[in-house]
């Protein structure tokens, strides 16, 4: 009887990192691990700051320099989200043709570059647009290859928590793109002063951003000597390859479809909160502040969760129950409207961010399991693509309603959201958790072990479930 087998049949419920600890394996993990999750961090974090910076600036942008609120949103956040569109196609080409390092390259370049353009916007409104765009393209890359960093550097047993980490970190850079102008600029200070400010905040973060694409260029490594797991080294589709297999995979589709509408509800919700929340007689400072301390606290959650998926592998499970605790949230949001009751508005944003902030790791887990073999930077980048999509058409569409910055008008922006997200829940609910990552390990495993007489008491009772 080989070892594998005996184990199996007598503790059926093991984990196979748990087998890993007993048996040889030829895969090894690196400490260096922790600095690429560091750096993938640090790019994440400047773009999704790049992103947010302008979110809790819309109609101070507006009065600075005499445009309407649609085209500040548009030109300040929206095109961010427009730009993923072709940056997913272009980022899925860099990476497959040229490899993870040149791909990170490229970005943080792109973001270095798209920063100090925008250092321009003293001149002229539209400079923050080219940034902007810039930055969007650069984006895709960073956000839709933390699963293919996870399972390029790590073991299987750490690829959920690690990305989980990776995902958490890069929401530090939601919550200093908004908090960040409140170091830069003034609630009373005049127009030429407020446009000098804003620029300090720009030079600043063109030089963060400079830096970081100094550390890539000389610390990005493209892979470990020793691949860390079996998925790994495993031979993935190519890109016709990938796309003909999602689309013969239903069940990856209406999973796809049901973890984008949730994100993209999500996005939509940061993207307007200040003009949808600024009725509810809330400042800028406590709409920034609200939205930063949701980040942060979503942290907590996040974690604890990953920490689950790790061990239980209950994505599905966990994410309709964030999502559900959130939705219920927003309807709470609407029924005490009335009452303007700005304490317990500043609570509902941040449990409604704090619970919405594990969404985008778990929809990494979850699609990464069910398109494999599909590369992680495929999947997700579809993923990106359509709650990209949602991200942009939903804020045009609630920024035509809440033309007034009524009450009303925003009751039913809130009705919107709560309906896009309840449709997202029930596609995710309808579709089956297939863990076909996982369970492409646990065979290899099996496949490659060697074969051994039945192992000793002691070996045995070495496991640790």
């Amino acid at each position: 009887m080989s070892e594998i087998n005996y184990i199996f049949d007598h503790q059926p419920d093991i984990e196979y990192q748990d087998i890993a600890k007993v048996t040889p394996i030829k895969y090894k993990t690196y400490n260096y691990r922790f600095v690429i999750l560091v750096l993938c961090s640090l790019c994440s974090i400047m773009g999704i700051m790049m992103a947010t910076c302008f979110l809790s600036l819309q109609t101070l942008l507006v009065d600075l320099y005499g445009e309407n609120l649609s085209f500040v949103n548009f030109s300040s956040v929206l095109v961010f989200n427009l730009a993923y569109f072709p940056s997913v196609i272009l980022g899925s080409f860099i990476v497959g043709k040229f490899g993870l390092r040149i791909a990170f390259l490229f970005a943080s370049g792109l973001i270095m570059i798209g920063l100090w353009i925008r250092v321009l916007s003293n001149i002229d409104f539209l400079y923050i647009l080219l940034g902007q765009s810039l930055g969007g393209l650069a984006m895709s890359i960073f956000s839709t290859n933390l699963g293919k960093i996870s399972t390029t550097w790590f073991a299987a047993s750490e690829r959920p928590l690690a990305t989980t980490v990776m995902t958490q970190l890069n929401n530090l850079g939601l919550a200093c793109g908004f908090f960040l102008p409140k170091f830069f600029i003034s609630d009373s200070a005049i127009a030429e002063k407020a446009v000098e400010e804003i620029n300090q905040m720009m030079i600043s973060m063109a030089i963060g951003g400079s830096v970081i694409f100094i550390l890539v260029l000389a610390l990005f490594k493209e892979r470990p000597e020793t691949p860390p797991s079996h998925a790994a080294e495993s031979v993935q589709m190519n890109f016709k390859e990938s796309f003909e297999s999602m689309w013969k995979n239903k069940n990856f589709l209406v999973m796809l479809l049901g973890t984008a509408i949730l994100f993209g509800s999500f996005l939509n919700f940061i993207s307007i909160v200040e003009p949808l929340i600024k009725p509810f007689t809330l400042s800028n400072d406590e709409i920034g502040a609200s939205c930063t301390i949701g980040v942060v606290c979503g942290i907590i959650p996040s974690l604890l969760i990953g920490n689950l998926v790790n061990k239980r592998k209950m994505f599905k499970l966990c994410l309709v129950f964030v999502s559900s605790i959130s939705l219920l949230i927003l309807c709470v949001l609407i029924l005490i409207a009335d009452s303007l009751n700005v304490l317990a508005i500043k609570g509902l944003i941040i449990g409604y961010i704090a619970m919405m902030v594990p969404v985008l790791p778990l929809s990494y887990g979850i699609l990464a399991e069910v398109a494999f073999p599909v590369p992680e930077y495929i999947s997700c980048g579809l993923y990106f693509l359509i709650n990209q999509a949602i991200g942009v058409a939903l804020p045009l569409l609630i920024c035509s309603v809440i033309t007034e910055q009524t009450l009303r008008e925003c009751d039913i922006a809130i009705s919107i959201i709560i309906s896009v997200q309840a449709a997202g829940i029930l596609l995710v609910m309808i579709s089956k958790e297939e863990l076909r990552r996982d369970q492409y390990e646990k065979q290899k495993m099996i496949d490659q072990m060697s074969v051994y007489d039945r192992p000793s008491p002691s070996t045995a009772n070495s496991l640790t479930l």
